[in-house]
């Protein structure tokens, strides 16, 4: 697998790396679509991208924490991650209402109804949620949306 460090610098042919490090200023769109382009590089051409995402709230323990997280996310802007203890796996999201779209990944009938087809859904159902953490990477202004 190749190897990328977006932490080196002097990187002639990579000059396109720039634009994936995470900065505050530049809207909730933008670290979408950094966050996308990671994965295809990861997934799709086999490159491992060593990007350090600092989360501004971390939740360890996604079943025992659940009151927390729906809590303290209530009325809260945000983009959110998923991550697999077991395997590393990870999904990133985005809403404009944190707590109602945390609120439908711990609703049963909402993750198993066929026509959310999510892999988040099922590996949430696979694993359970004692096996994932929740980070939310950054809360956003509703403007940024």
């Amino acid at each position: 697998m190749k190897k990328l460090n977006f932490l080196t610098k002097n990187r002639p042919s990579l000059w396109w790396s720039e634009m994936l490090v995470y900065k505050k200023d530049i809207g909730v769109l933008y670290h979408i679509f950094a966050l996308f382009l990671i994965c295809i590089l990861e997934i799709f051409l086999e490159i491992e991208v060593n990007l350090m995402i600092i989360a501004v709230v971390v939740y360890d323990n996604a079943d025992t924490q659940k009151e927390s997280i729906i809590k303290d996310n209530r009325g809260k802007v945000g983009i959110y991650r998923w991550i697999n203890k077991e395997n590393g796996n990870c999904y990133v999201g985005s809403s404009i209402n944190l707590s109602k779209r945390l609120t439908n990944y711990f609703n049963y009938s909402y993750i198993t109804d066929p026509g959310r087809n999510m892999l988040i859904h099922k590996a949430l159902l696979k694993y359970g949620y004692s096996k994932f953490l929740l980070e939310i990477l950054e809360y956003c202004d509703p403007s940024d949306y």
